[in-house]
């Protein structure tokens, strides 16, 4: 496909930008729809109050330059000003920008904020829902800004010269939002790899990294000056124009957790609370307790499993203040702008796993926004004995880089970075590592080095890669691990298990197949798994797969107790605590094991048995409910009420007109029927 790229874009309307400044300014309001042709006037600082201390300081330091910015500022200080400026600076300069914010939700705020700010501009997304498609691969060419994830802007970096990646190379400048995510554990290594990835294959790029929990902003300099041969300009301030006023309370007992909240609540009536839950089980039953005491209508609750639209209204009545109380996971933590007076943390743990501090502090931050609260407030429920510790934490804000800090995600990096192109030889990866955040941080390491060649080894020992002649590539096994984000030592487990535990028939066993495919990173990432007695009765029924089970060094039982996990997901039963809280979601381990099938890595498995597991641990539903699921529409509520009224196949909704209306709603049925009479059963696609 050939992409065509106007050779220069529209301006926007001058007139309009000068209108919209006065409006902005009449109402009282930052206008950064207007910042474009304003700062093409004022090149300088701004001579009336339209920007704030922390902003005039930034363009003064060289914010409208080709100098790479780091900006340290507290949340709600006025950094997204400062990120729209720079873009508005770029475009008119009919140039190209780059936003990477950590998470997904980040990047569906970006895009609704560009939209209303810059109306006049193409925005378009990039992350792992959209399929690069050519119409796709045209908008990113032609777009004015692509919002995208640290992984998939590693992705289109490793594709560099593809018509794919032509963004890339157009790019002008890099807006890492919330880039402390480099510190968080889990992605904060693949973070920093991409931003390593697309600094080093467009030179040209500027970065400009935001956050308001950097507290070793030299350390960030070292390592921009090293990635980028410049010297960054660093755009440190305290200024928030919201006092913030932070109490970290200890309980004597757990069960004072519930009973301090709502002391907090009813010391405020009319102030907004914002309340943060590690799980997202616990911001239902929390959002349902608060409902009973405080109503209906003014709480709520907000997690990324609710759909989009749903986040949407949501955050829509709680800025409105329509909802007075909103319970919310992460997805509220980074960057979306939900002003709330008050701020709760309501539990520092995830299970036996502590909340990263960095979290915490992202939390607390957004507690007071300006034109709304003249003081934020913050609150942290500690267990007892750990608030002289939290405070601490509070107050240290130095970020470390998570790269090549332990064996398995050393392996599982390394794996990625030869599927990325990143180097052939150890010489050349040691020679790549030179450009990280880790080494800017420690300089030349032995025991580093030493980790890197360990790693080496051990892909080629787990067939992950080979090497002749001290030169690497990927075999089929890491070529697999790379594509779905695993690491190389589970996708060697899978393998083996598969192998061992599952036979040549499409009539599998569910509990044998569950012992199958639980991978390594859920090993990895839970322990002390309560004991069950539905776990002994996995051992006791299944001696024989139990036998050949290998746990990977780990307990037999946690294996037992993680198959069960999953059987319960294969039976529709509520998903636990524990599952939230396991890596790897389980659609990634069929679409991997998928892969191993068609690469002669697994034998025995048909791809129309592995379609019926994925729809199955989709909707929890037995094998003889699929048809039903299958059909539009009609998920695993409506296929289990038809099937309890006797309707059980297609044919009898056919059959059964009047009842089938009755169960599915005239819509739904009228639906599935017109797709049974063209033969259209619609059948998903792995």
């Amino acid at each position: 496909m050939n992409v065509e790229v106007p050779q220069s874009r529209r301006k926007p309307d001058v007139d309009r930008f000068l209108e919209e400044f006065k409006s902005s300014l009449r109402n009282g309001r930052k206008p950064p729809l207007a910042i474009l042709e304003y700062l093409g006037m004022v090149p300088s600082a701004p001579k009336n109050a339209v920007f704030n201390p922390m902003q005039i300081k930034a363009i003064k330091a060289g914010l409208l330059s080709r100098k790479p910015i780091i900006v340290s500022s507290p949340t709600a200080s006025g950094k997204s000003l400062v990120m729209y400026t720079a873009i508005a600076y770029e475009l008119s300069q009919y140039k190209t920008c780059i936003i990477a914010a950590p998470m997904k939700a980040l990047v569906e705020e970006k895009l609704q904020e560009l939209s209303e700010l810059m109306p006049w501009a193409s925005v378009e997304p990039l992350t792992s829902d959209y399929e690069m498609t050519d119409s796709k691969i045209a908008a990113l060419s032609s777009a004015d800004v692509v919002v995208t994830t640290p992984e998939s802007l590693a992705s289109r970096a490793t594709k560099y010269t593809s018509e794919a990646s032509l963004f890339l190379r157009r790019a002008s400048l890099l807006v890492v939002d919330e880039v402390h995510f480099v510190g968080s554990e889990g992605r904060g290594a693949t973070i920093e790899i991409g931003i390593v990835q697309a600094l080093q294959a467009n030179r040209r790029l500027r970065p400009l990294l935001m956050s308001a929990t950097v507290g070793n902003v030299e350390l960030f300099r070292r390592w921009l000056k090293s990635l980028t041969g410049r010297e960054p300009v660093v755009i440190k301030s305290t200024y928030r124009p919201t006092k913030l006023r932070i109490r970290v309370i200890e309980l004597r007992r757990e069960d004072d957790r519930d009973l301090m909240l709502k002391q907090l609540i009813e010391r405020d009536p009319e102030g907004e609370f914002l309340i943060f839950c590690p799980t997202r089980r616990q911001t239902v039953e929390l959002a349902e307790e608060l409902a009973r005491r405080f109503g209906k209508d003014k709480v709520a609750y907000h997690n990324a499993s609710l759909k989009r639209e749903r986040r949407a209204e949501i955050e829509r009545r709680f800025r409105e203040r329509e909802i007075r109380i909103l319970t919310a996971t992460s997805t509220v933590t980074t960057g979306l702008n939900l002003p709330a007076k008050h701020v709760v943390v309501y539990s520092t743990r995830r299970g036996p796993q502590m909340v990263d501090p960095i979290d915490v502090a992202q939390a607390v931050g957004r507690a007071g926004r300006p034109k709304y609260h003249k003081v934020g407030y913050g609150y942290v429920l500690v267990e007892r004995g750990m608030g002289k510790w939290w405070k601490k934490r509070l107050k240290d804000f130095a970020i470390h880089s998570r790269l090549f800090t332990s064996q398995m995600e050393t392996e599982f990096h390394i794996n990625n970075l030869l599927h990325m192109g990143a180097f052939s030889t150890e010489e050349e990866l040691l020679k790549w590592y030179e450009h990280t955040l880790r080494y800017a941080e420690e300089g030349e390491s032995d025991v580093v080095a030493s980790s890197i060649r360990r790693a080496l080894r051990r892909l080629v020992l787990r067939g992950a890669i080979t090497e002749d002649e001290g030169t690497y590539r990927q075999l089929p096994l890491g070529i697999v691990a790379s594509t779905f984000y695993m690491w190389p030592a589970s996708i060697a487990l899978l393998r083996k298990n598969i192998r061992n535990l599952l036979t040549e028939t499409d009539e599998q066993d569910d509990v044998v197949f569950c012992l199958a495919i639980v991978p390594l990173e859920w090993y990895d990432s839970y322990e002390g798994l309560d004991r069950d007695v539905e776990v002994f009765n996995i051992a006791a029924s299944h001696p024989g797969a139990v036998r050949k089970l290998d746990t990977g060094g780990y307990p037999l039982h946690t294996g037992l107790a993680l198959a069960k996990v999953l059987h319960d997901l294969l039976k529709g039963e509520t998903p636990t605590p524990v599952h939230t809280m396991l890596k790897v979601d389980v659609g990634r381990i069929l679409g991997a094991v998928s892969m191993m099938r068609r690469m002669g890595l697994v034998k025995g498995l048909s791809q129309s048995l592995l379609e019926e597991y994925r729809l199955r641990f989709k909707y929890g539903v037995p094998v003889e409910m699929l048809p039903l699921v299958r059909l539009p529409g009609v998920g695993r509520v409506y296929a289990t009420r038809l099937w309890e009224a006797g309707l059980r196949t297609p044919e009898d909704i056919l059959r059964s007109p009047e009842q089938a209306r009755e169960i599915l709603g005239a819509g739904r049925y009228e639906g599935v029927v017109r797709a049974l009479q063209k033969g259209l059963q619609a059948q998903e696609v792995v």
